[in-house]
Formats: structure tokens, C-alpha cells, sequence
């Protein structure tokens, strides 16, 4: 009988040896997804939310202004943007090179506070310089003119995200309305 005694208890200490790996497996993957949905939760999250004083005269450089916010609960850090403009016929498909990530210049370099709305006005020069024929072509919706741009930040957590806007003018050239494809 001792011995019977002997091989149950033996049983029952490996089914509990395996019981508390399975356990300490799955604690493991839930804290995991538990660290993920905090960064997730806490991280900086910034967007592209209006786009204002936007003037379009002939012979210079369209002058714009872009506003940006973090809606996340920490701080944006190295945030970088760069915006482009560019003249399309309707008909043409609209397709943003905007290669920031790339680029070793950077356009802008700040910290955005969380609840922070930011402004960013390009400091390039832009590869349009309009025309009284191609603000006519505008007015008349025969030309389109996009507006795009991409931001590039860091979270307080390490992590490299980035966002990107597209808009329209619209052709009484004071209205600028969201691209239809973003």
C-alpha cells in the first residue's frame, strides 16, 4: 500500500508541475498584451486637424498654414513635418511622394505636449509657382491642386509612428476640403 501511496503522489506532483508552467505560460502572454494595449493606451497620437491662411497668388509661393495635435497622453517628441503641393488635371491620379522618412533634412523638429495643437508652416520651397492660367485652370475645375503632407514622431516609449493628410482646394480657392481618398 506505501507504495501505491508513493506513485499517486508522484502523479500529482507532475500534473502540478504542469499545471503551474500552463499558468505561468499564460500569465506571461497576458501580460504582454496587457503592456501592449498600455502603450497603445498611453502613447503620443498626433494628426493633422486643420489647414489655414492659405493664399494663392501669381508668381509666388502658395503660403499655407498646417495645424497639428496629440491627442495621446504623453508628449510627441523629434516631430517632423513636411508638406507638398502639386497641380493635377481631374483626370490625373493623385499619388503623394513624400518621403520624409528618407530625407536627412528635417523641415520641422519639435515636442508636442498631449491636448497640443501645433502649427507648421512649410519652410521649403514649393514645386508650384501659380500661373494666372493655372489659377484660372483652378477656378474652372480644370486643374486640381492637392495639398499633402507626413509627420514623423517618437513616443515616450520608443516607438517611431507616423501620420499622413491629403487635402483639396476647392476652386473658389479659399476652401480646402479632404482628399477623397483619405
Amino acid at each position: 500500500q506505501a507504495k501505491r501511496i508513493f506513485f499517486k503522489k508522484d502523479r500529482l506532483e507532475k500534473a502540478g508541475i504542469v499545471a503551474g508552467i500552463a499558468y505561468a505560460v499564460i500569465t506571461i502572454i497576458q501580460w504582454r498584451d496587457l503592456n501592449k494595449n498600455f502603450v497603445l493606451d498611453q502613447r503620443a497620437w498626433v494628426g493633422h486637424v486643420d489647414t489655414t491662411e492659405f493664399v494663392l497668388k501669381i508668381g509666388e509661393q502658395p503660403s499655407v498654414r498646417h495645424w497639428f495635435m496629440n491627442t495621446g497622453k504623453t508628449p510627441a517628441f523629434d516631430f517632423k513635418a513636411r508638406m507638398g503641393a502639386l497641380f493635377l488635371p481631374p483626370s490625373e491620379n493623385f499619388s503623394p511622394q513624400y518621403g520624409i522618412r528618407t530625407t536627412r533634412i528635417p523641415i520641422s523638429n519639435a515636442q508636442i505636449m498631449p491636448g497640443q495643437k501645433t502649427m507648421f508652416a512649410p519652410v521649403e520651397r514649393s514645386p508650384i509657382t501659380p500661373t494666372a492660367l493655372s489659377i484660372d485652370a483652378l477656378r474652372s475645375s480644370r486643374l486640381t491642386l492637392y495639398l499633402f503632407g507626413e509627420a514623423c514622431y517618437k513616443d515616450i516609449f520608443g516607438g517611431q509612428h507616423h501620420t499622413t493628410f491629403c487635402e483639396v482646394v476647392a476652386p473658389d480657392l479659399t476652401n480646402i476640403v479632404n482628399c477623397k481618398t483619405y
